[in-house]
Parts: structure tokens; C-alpha cells; sequence
């Protein structure tokens, strides 16, 4: 009988090999998403903006474990900040887990910043980006100094709603360069990446929430190598939280009222419904990526279940194994999703065979 280390090292061949089949497909989803955002976010240099973020996506692309997708992260948002460093959010501490730009970076590792802060607080509880100025943590800007004019921001990494990261960027003790809005574009992709493993983990056997790990002992990713035009797309394999939460209309609000009228709900039950239909979002959005030809095919012949069928199979176990024994379970968000997403709201593309 195979041990669990070739049973895994066959899942992730097997994994490879699908994903490279599709990755043409990817590529193209994900420059069509960044260029939409891109005019919306105002980012300041325009195609040189755009080129740097093409990059940033085909390196997260390239990698496969959390270490690595975080080190790109730091390497390119250097490239839009003066100085940058990344705090891990542990229980009631944030240390900080690597830097770039300052005159000793290694040594600010394990430097601890104040989560009673009043910037700091604010980003944690509201997962939003806030100024980190003159008035952010006094111990951490005595120890690295006050950015030019005060102009710093504190950005958060939400990880299945919860802030499990924070990136501190600013222009640098000369005045530089810091552009919010590509650094908020590279962060939601950042974070839909690492869901995007740690679902991919789960589905192949089950895996914890993706949490950043302690500081890899290898060097970190060398991006000079990659070029614009491997841009990839699985980082937005779902679309990025905030624009969910923007352009959530009427319809999707009445889609998760089952039962218990959504006026009655708690606030926790409410929060179940939204990551339950969040996640069945994210499981169909990755099999439309991954199928785009077979989508088209399933919906011009009405039997998209026959053709995605095992793909179909393996994300409702996945869904039904997270949330089929909590009180979302009766709204069964994934065949919502699926009738939503595959089959354009038109049931009856999925075919006759589908189980409904």
C-alpha cells in the first residue's frame, strides 16, 4: 500500500498536469481582471503599473507554498513602495516576518507591533486598509523612522475573513514612491492565491485555514526573471473580496434567505451564510476557470453536468463537508452558485442527469 508522502506527490503530478493544460485560459482571465481594476484603481504610471502587476501574477503563479507566495508579495510590493514589511497575526500578537527597503531588514524580524494601536486596531477589526502616518505605533517608527510627509499605510491580508497578516508600506525617510492602489490590487491577489492552495489542499484530503508560516530558511523568489506576459490568473479565481461585498445586489442578499427570515438571523448566523456562499463561489468560479471550452460546450448541448460531472462531484463534497452540518446547509448555496455561475441562471443547462 502507498505511503502518504506518494500519495501526495502523485495528487500534486496529477494536480500539475491539469493545471497546465489550462493555464493559456488562466493567463488571459487574469490580465482581462487586471486591466478592468486597473482605470477603477487609478494606479499612477499607468502601463508601467500594469506591467509590474502582470509580473506580480505570473510569479504567484510560479509558486506553490505559503512562504513563497508571501516573499513575492514583499518582493513586489517593494516595487511600489519606498520600504515594506509584513507582520504575521498570531492570537494577540503581530511580528514582523521579513522586510524590504529599510537598512537592516533582518533585523526587524520578530519585532512586535502594538495591536492596541488606534491604526492597528482599526485595520484588524474592519479588514481595510488605514494611514499608518505620524500617529501610528511609536515604538515600531522610533525604530525605523518617520516616513517623508507621514505618508504610510498599513494594509491588511484577510484569509477566509480573518486578517491573518498585515503589510506596513511606506515612501521612505526621503519621499518615494508608495502606490495604494497597486499595493491593495497585489494584496487581494495575494490572499485569493493562498485560499486558492489551501482549497486545492483541502479537496486532495483536508488542510487547515491558510495561516503564514515561520521565516522559510530558503532565499526568496528572484522575480527578475518573469516577464508581463506570463501573467496568471488562479490568484483571481474568485472575485476580489471587496468587489463581492461593492456589488453584492438584492438578488444574491434573497438568494441566502431560507427558512429562518434574513431579518431574524444573528449576526453570527449571517456571517455563516456569507462564508458558506463565498466558498461555494470560489469552488464553482475555479471549475469555470479550469473548464472554460467544456463550458461553452456544456451549455450550447444543455448537459454541463455530464461534462464537468467529476469536477462538479468533488467540489460539492468539498462544500458539503465544510458546511453540510451547519444551519447554511438548507440553502445549499453550492447548486446556487452552480445555476448562477455554469449555467448562466438557467437550471436547465446542467442537464437532465444532474442531481439537483
Amino acid at each position: 500500500m502507498q505511503d502518504s508522502k506518494q500519495i501526495e506527490f502523485i495528487a500534486e503530478r496529477v494536480v500539475s498536469e491539469v493545471l497546465s493544460r489550462h493555464l493559456p485560459e488562466i493567463r488571459q482571465e487574469m490580465v482581462r481582471r487586471v486591466i478592468a481594476e486597473l482605470p477603477a484603481a487609478g494606479t499612477s504610471e499607468g502601463g508601467a503599473a500594469s506591467a509590474v502587476l502582470d509580473a506580480a501574477l505570473a510569479a504567484l503563479q510560479d509558486v506553490t507554498s505559503q512562504a513563497d507566495v508571501l516573499n513575492v508579495l514583499l518582493d513586489f510590493a517593494a516595487r511600489f513602495s519606498g520600504r515594506v514589511a509584513l507582520f504575521v497575526v498570531r492570537g494577540e500578537s503581530a511580528t514582523v516576518w521579513q522586510a524590504r527597503g529599510f537598512p537592516d531588514d533582518n533585523g526587524l524580524r520578530n519585532f512586535n507591533l502594538n495591536l492596541a494601536d488606534a491604526v492597528v486596531a482599526r485595520v484588524v477589526h474592519e479588514r481595510v486598509p488605514g494611514a499608518a502616518g505620524l500617529d501610528f505605533d511609536p515604538n515600531f517608527l522610533a525604530r525605523v523612522g518617520h516616513a517623508a510627509g507621514g505618508n504610510a499605510i498599513l494594509l491588511p491580508l484577510v484569509l477566509r475573513e480573518k486578517v491573518s497578516a498585515l503589510v506596513y508600506a511606506d515612501c521612505g525617510l526621503e519621499g518615494g514612491k508608495l502606490d495604494v492602489s497597486a499595493l491593495k490590487l497585489l494584496m487581494r491577489s495575494a490572499g485569493m492565491w493562498l485560499e486558492v492552495l489551501a482549497l486545492r489542499k483541502a479537496m486532495m484530503g483536508g488542510a487547515p485555514a491558510p495561516e503564514p508560516p515561520p521565516a522559510p530558511e530558503r532565499s526568496p523568489v528572484t522575480v527578475g526573471s518573469v516577464t508581463p506576459e506570463r501573467a496568471a490568473a488562479v490568484a483571481a479565481s474568485a472575485p476580489p473580496q471587496a468587489a463581492q461585498q461593492q456589488a453584492a445586489p438584492a438578488a444574491s442578499r434573497s438568494a441566502i434567505a431560507v427558512a429562518t427570515p434574513e431579518s431574524d438571523w444573528t449576526p453570527e448566523e449571517r456571517d455563516l451564510h456569507l462564508r458558506a456562499q463565498r466558498f461555494a463561489r470560489l469552488l464553482v468560479d475555479e471549475i469555470k476557470l479550469y473548464n472554460q471550452a467544456k463550458v461553452a460546450e456544456g451549455r450550447a448541448a444543455r448537459d454541463l453536468y455530464d461534462r464537468l460531472k467529476e469536477d462538479i462531484d468533488k467540489s460539492r463534497a468539498s462544500y458539503h463537508k465544510r458546511y453540510g452540518s451547519t444551519p447554511a446547509a438548507a440553502a445549499d448555496y453550492f447548486t446556487k452558485e452552480l445555476v448562477r455561475i455554469l449555467a448562466d441562471n438557467d437550471a436547465s443547462l446542467l442537464g437532465a442527469n444532474f442531481p439537483g
